[in-house]
C-alpha cells in the first residue's frame, strides 16, 4: 500500500513534473534500507513515464546483491545491458562479491540454462 502512495507521488507531481533525479534518490534510499523489492516495484510502475538510467539499475543490482538475491540481481543486470547501459566496475565487483560469498556457481542452474542468456561473463572477459 505504501509503495502505491510513492508511485502516486510521482503521478501527482505537486507541480514539479516527473524527474529522473528524484526517482534515483527514492530508489537509492529504498535500496539502502534493503527495500529493494519495493524499489523495483516503483521503477516498474513508472517505466515509460520516468525511464530508469544506469544509476537506477546500479542501485537495484547492488540492492539485490545486498539482500542476497542473485537471481533478481542478474535479471536487473540483463535488463540494464539489454537497454544499452554500460555496467560499471563497481557493479561487477558487487555481483562477483555476492557470488563468492554465497558459495554458489554462476550462472545459477536452471532448466532453461541452455537458452538463457547471461551477460555477466562476456562483460567481465571483454575487459580483461
Amino acid at each position: 500500500m505504501e509503495m502505491k502512495k510513492c508511485v502516486e507521488f510521482f503521478h501527482n507531481g505537486f507541480g514539479y513534473g516527473y524527474d529522473l533525479g528524484t526517482l534515483n534518490k527514492v530508489i537509492e534510499s529504498l535500496c539502502g534500507c534493503k527495500l529493494v523489492e519495493e524499489a523495483k516495484y516503483v521503477v516498474q510502475k513508472l517505466k515509460g513515464i520516468v525511464n530508469p538510467d544506469g544509476f537506477t539499475y546500479k542501485c537495484l543490482i547492488c540492492g539485490f546483491c545486498d539482500v542476497g538475491n542473485l537471481v533478481e540481481g542478474s535479471k536487473m543486470w540483463n535488463l540494464m545491458v539489454d537497454e544499452g547501459f554500460v555496467v560499471g566496475i563497481n557493479v561487477v565487483e558487487m555481483m562477483m562479491d555476492t557470488v563468492l560469498k554465497s558459495n554458489r556457481s554462476w550462472p545459477p542452474p536452471s532448466p532453461l540454462s541452455v537458452t538463457t542468456r547471461c551477460h555477466l561473463f562476456p562483460v567481465v572477459v571483454r575487459g580483461g
